[in-house]
């Protein structure tokens, strides 16, 4: 029923309503209506009645109401990055879908022309590069094959080069302990008539020295010069006859032969054994830069190899053709989320462009409200709600989500826009209108009554209790946490089941805000 009619009831059936006396439930407060005269006396006004609450423990929220249209929390298109006609098309508006689920397919029949030409393109590629591999895989094992008849032809050389080194090395060695020992035997010699040779040496030297100064003289052969130079000529005879008296004694002749002979084979058997390491030397260069040409012509081979293959894997994993597969994947249009088709932009036949289809989730939902800026200050993200709706049979929990950084204006009026989200979707509906009600604090488990229940009397506060006698016995309390409609109280003389006086100006109470008062609840 709504407010006018209980406002247009309660004008017809005024006098039955009072004399009866009726309980009415507003926004959750029950109150109770009495005639304060029997049920047999003339009722000309509401004046005449009171409004009484029964008083027990419940919960008070401090919080702000807002409200607010139901939106999706998860809002996905289903598009087409190119134009194609539509083939199929699965769905309709209203229609609720899985994530995954088919949309619409397109028309795919070019694309598979161009995938299965790129494909013949490709094999016929492939057997090229197959062939060119196959080449080059030949002139591999014939370079590996060069390389190992290479390799043994020079190892051969060097060995037999290694070979004459070492018979080179032998004989030079045998050879060179005789002529150190015919070397020992001629330096023992000559260290014997060394003083006979340095003599005779001495003697040339001076008998030479004293002609030359004898010829610049003059040459005379009556002068002190040619006599000097006479006994000196002389002398070098008689050093003569010692020097050959003493290689005679010590058998100069057999031991310098035999000293020059060991000499003379002693340099012959070095030659020979210089020779054979120059050709040892040689052949072990050679043999390197042998291996070393076959190993680069192999390392070019192996180069091609490598570069062929990865031709090959480039035409596995051509990009035209992956690009063309993936195009084809995308005719297949699917739901990227559980939810209704909100909206259809296709039809079987049309091109596509874009949006096709809308889909909004209808379990995971927000409520889309503005917070004014007197309350801003007051909330913050993370804050429960409670969320009503007239498709609703009772409030559901939400949460506090988003707050806009910045303010907007919204019909007139300055407010910042947030999100709440829905705990519990079941029974609200995209596109509706809800309230929602943002807790900032709540008390469990206390007395609470409608803020006009509460009378400051000489700066206390004081509610109205009917005792046993009907009458209404003040009654001091302390106030606690409040909201728009009700407020905590405390005290030693409460406890539930008493019934506390609504102290409502009922004078005020009449048909004009009657609705007013049906509607704001407590």
């Amino acid at each position: 029923m709504n407010k006018i009619k209980v406002v247009q009831l309660t004008k017809k059936y005024k006098k039955i309503i009072i004399s009866l006396g009726v309980v009415i439930v507003i926004g959750g407060g029950i109150f109770f209506i009495k005639s304060k005269n029997s049920f047999g006396g003339e009722i000309n006004s509401l004046s005449d009645y009171v409004r009484t609450v029964n008083l027990e423990k419940s919960s008070i929220n401090n919080s702000i109401t807002v409200s607010g249209k139901v939106a999706s929390a998860e809002l996905t298109s289903v598009t087409s990055s190119f134009s194609e006609k539509i083939k199929t098309l699965n769905v309709k508006v209203g229609d609720l879908v899985k994530k995954g689920d088919v949309i619409a397919i397109l028309d795919d029949t070019n694309i598979k022309k161009e995938i299965e030409s790129k494909r013949e393109d490709i094999s016929t590629e492939r057997e090229k590069l197959k062939a060119s591999y196959d080449k080059t895989i030949n002139s591999l094992n014939t370079a590996k094959a060069n390389k190992s008849l290479n390799s043994a032809e020079q190892d051969k050389l060097v060995n037999i080069s290694k070979q004459n080194l070492d018979t080179a090395n032998y004989e030079f060695e045998n050879c060179k302990a005789s002529f150190q020992s015919e070397e020992s035997k001629y330096k023992t010699m000559i260290s014997a008539i060394k003083d006979k040779q340095d003599a005779y040496d001495n003697s040339i030297k001076n008998r030479d020295n004293l002609y030359s100064a004898w010829i610049n003289s003059g040459g005379a052969t009556n002068s002190k010069a040619y006599e000097d130079y006479k006994a000196a000529q002389d002398d070098l005879s008689s050093k003569e006859r010692e020097l050959e008296e003493a290689k005679s004694l010590y058998d100069y002749d057999r031991i310098a032969g035999n000293y020059n002979a060991a000499l003379e084979k002693y340099n012959g058997k070095l030659n020979v054994k210089q020779t054979a390491q120059s050709e040892y030397d040689s052949a072990v260069s050679t043999r390197a830069k042998t291996i070393n040409n076959d190993d680069s012509e192999i390392a070019t081979i192996n180069e091609s190899l490598k570069e062929i293959n990865t031709q090959i894997q480039k035409l596995d994993k051509n990009d035209e053709l992956k690009a063309l597969e993936e195009k084809l994947e995308k005719t297949v249009l699917k739901a990227e989320s559980d939810g209704k088709v909100t909206e259809l932009k296709a039809t079987v036949g049309s091109m596509t462009e874009g949006v096709i289809a809308t889909i909004q989730s209808t379990d995971k939902l927000i409520i889309s409200v503005n917070i004014p800026e007197y309350d801003i200050s007051k909330v913050t993200v993370g804050m429960k709600a409670e969320i009503s709706s007239d498709s609703l049979t009772e409030k559901i929990k939400g949460e506090l989500v988003r707050i806009s950084p910045t303010a907007s204006q919204v019909e007139n009026n300055s407010g910042f826009s947030a999100d709440i989200a829905v705990n519990d979707a079941k029974g609200l509906f995209i596109g509706s209108k809800a309230k929602a009600e943002i807790i900032m604090s709540s008390k469990e488990n206390v007395f609470v009554v409608p803020l006009d229940a509460i009378n400051d009397i000489d700066g206390e506060s004081k509610i109205f209790v009917k005792d046993k006698t009907g009458e209404f016995k003040e009654t001091k309390v302390t106030t606690g946490m409040k909201n728009d409609y009700y407020i905590e109280i405390s005290g030693a003389e409460l406890k539930e089941g008493l019934e506390v006086k609504a102290n409502v100006n009922l004078e005020e109470f009449d048909n004009n805000n009657f609705e007013s008062d049906m509607g704001g609840g407590f």
